[in-house]
């Protein structure tokens, strides 16, 4: 998958294909999944996250994964509340 096709999968909304993107072998496609994952706050994408974050054998995703993690975790935080 490149760079090119995370992005059309962002603005397409294709959550599925971007949890796919996860399992790519290049850690810039990975990174940008999870960047944009984060656009799209359900629990789903909460729960891939959390993982991401500790399983993910490069630093720069896991790092990207736990700031995703985080912008996700508070958007349900704050739609729980209404």
């Amino acid at each position: 998958m490149s760079m090119d096709d995370v992005y059309q999968k962002k603005q397409a909304g294709d959550v599925a294909g971007l949890l796919e993107a996860l399992e790519d072998r290049d850690e810039y496609v990975r990174r940008a999944a999870v960047v944009a994952l984060s656009g799209f706050p359900n629990q789903q994408v909460s729960d891939v996250l959390e993982r991401v974050q500790f399983d993910d054998p490069v630093a720069l995703v896991r790092t990207a994964a736990s700031l995703a993690y985080a912008r996700v975790a508070a958007a349900l935080h704050q739609k729980a509340g209404r």
